[in-house]
């Protein structure tokens, strides 16, 4: 067995104890910041889905426009929905909060509101452009937009 040289220690107790505690401080401050991603999470997945409706409603908009005998009807936020193959997931629906307001931009280049706070959602003709609002129906609520292109009789 080897001896220690008399020069050679290790570590004190008081070393020890601030390093744990320094450690302790530092792991409180930093794994809530790593593992609470959950809202954020939420945030990009409602965006994604505002996103898919966002495309489908240009992809169905695009082969209407081709072919005026193709693409899905839409008058208003709602049947924006149906755009989407296996429809919107359960966790989202299509309404107008009281505290939305979304706008349509008429095929004519106007713009006006599309909701006077009573709940009620937009409707719209073709070659209009609706902002509709996409809400989780989970808590916490979260709320964006989406755009929808207007295809009907013209």
């Amino acid at each position: 067995m080897k001896q220690m040289k008399k020069g050679q220690r290790g570590f004190t107790l008081v070393e020890l104890v601030v390093v744990v505690a320094v450690t302790g401080i530092l792991a409180a401050v930093a794994i809530p910041k790593v593992t609470d991603v959950s809202d954020d999470a939420r945030t990009a997945a409602l965006v994604g889905a505002a996103g898919a409706l966002s495309s489908a409603g240009k992809n169905n908009f695009a082969v209407h426009g081709v072919d005026d005998t193709k693409g899905i009807a839409v008058n208003n936020c709602a049947t924006a929905e149906l755009l989407l193959q296996g429809g919107l997931p359960d966790a989202y629906e299509v309404n107008v909060p009281s505290a939305t307001v979304g706008s349509i931009t008429y095929g004519d280049g106007t713009t006006e509101l599309s909701n006077d706070n009573t709940g009620a959602l937009p409707v719209f003709g073709h070659n209009d452009l609706a902002t509709c609002p996409l809400s989780t129906t989970v808590t916490p609520i979260l709320t964006t937009t989406f755009l929808a292109y207007g295809i009907g009789t013209e």
